[in-house]
């Protein structure tokens, strides 16, 4: 009977380091101060400060007045997706909330301790990737994007 229940412990405490080394946040980001709520922040720098690495950052579309979330500057693996780089190509996107604001920001950079982090769905200004491992797919890079060239 010790035996058992030694055996069911150590699976006990197995399955509760699995299932919190993998938790996740959503931690969402509006630049308009007006919205609040658990999770949300009004830059993206604040919610990258707020997170650990893994969680999920989602980027809300800005609206008149509110349109970017400003600079971020990386050092923790996330992922980050905004509402679309170019939403009139999606079918009845006008039906959408902030139909014709995209999520964008004025620049990302990703730097060590970032490897492994996504982002996508955004307008970003200026890109740097200063490290390796980095996935951006579907955004619109308005200025110049910047790639570590290795030492």
């Amino acid at each position: 009977m010790k035996t058992l229940t030694s055996i069911s412990f150590l699976i006990a405490i197995g399955l509760f380091v699995q299932s919190t080394t993998f938790a996740q946040t959503i931690r969402r980001v509006n630049a308009n101060t007006g919205i609040t709520g658990i999770n949300v922040y009004h830059s993206i720098q604040a919610a990258h400060d707020a997170a650990a690495n893994n969680d999920i950052i989602i980027v809300d579309p800005g609206e008149p007045g509110f349109t970017d979330v400003g600079i971020l500057v990386c050092t923790k693996t996330l992922s980050i997706y905004g509402s679309g780089y170019n939403r009139d190509r999606i079918a009845n996107y006008s039906q959408l909330p902030n139909a014709s604001y995209s999520s964008s920001t004025q620049s990302v950079t990703f730097n060590t301790g970032s490897s492994g982090s996504k982002i996508s769905g955004l307008v970003i200004g200026n890109l740097s990737i200063n490290t390796s491992n980095i996935t951006a797919l579907r955004n619109t890079e308005t200025d110049n994007v910047y790639v570590f060239n290795g030492p």
